[in-house]
């Protein structure tokens, strides 16, 4: 059976950018975005975005938290998308 963090790898991977380099480390889904010469905040936030709004639609009732990792360049952003139920 598929964890949840299998799952939202899975989701990332298939519904955000087919360019992101995706993993999972310690209960944490990793995203690394490529070099793509934007500034690394600005990359940050939209990916944010791209992934929530994913999450939000495609795994709208979560049981446990999801923790994302954002590394962009040098920059590491974590955020968490909340349980539901």
């Amino acid at each position: 059976m598929e964890t949840l963090q299998e799952s939202t790898l899975n989701i990332i991977r298939e519904k955000c950018s087919p360019d992101w380099v995706l993993g999972i480390f310690n209960g944490h889904v990793i995203v690394n975005l490529p070099n793509s010469g934007e500034e690394p905040r600005l990359a940050y936030k939209k990916a944010k975005k791209e992934i929530t709004g994913c999450i939000k639609e495609y795994l709208p009732e979560r049981n446990i938290d999801i923790l994302i990792e954002v590394r962009s360049g040098s920059l590491n952003c974590s955020f968490k998308l909340a349980l539901t139920l």
